[in-house]
């Protein structure tokens, strides 16, 4: 997806989501640190399984649908990404 080496998790994270929420080219995602997951961004079951996937791709981190239970911000979910990549030794 990026690969910068100065893109950040946060950056990255804005990008997974943005290509997931709106897949055209056209689209210009506006995506807030504290935009909600399910309210804000539509995020569904089956998206937070395909989130997982792409966010396991592109850290290199094992993550679960279920992770997502306890994630309701992008930011929390940076923050669950940024825990996960230090707890790997990355």
């Amino acid at each position: 997806m990026l690969d910068t080496a100065e893109t950040t998790t946060g950056q990255k994270i804005i990008a997974i989501l943005a290509h997931h929420i709106y897949p055209g080219p056209d689209e210009i995602a506006t995506i807030r640190l504290d935009d909600t997951l399910k309210d804000h961004l539509g995020i569904d079951s089956l998206d937070c399984m395909e989130l997982a996937i792409a966010i396991e791709e592109e850290f290199d981190i094992e993550m679960m649908d279920e992770n997502f239970d306890d994630i309701e911000t992008v930011m929390d979910l940076i923050d669950f990404v940024d825990a996960q990549i230090l707890e790997a030794g990355r």
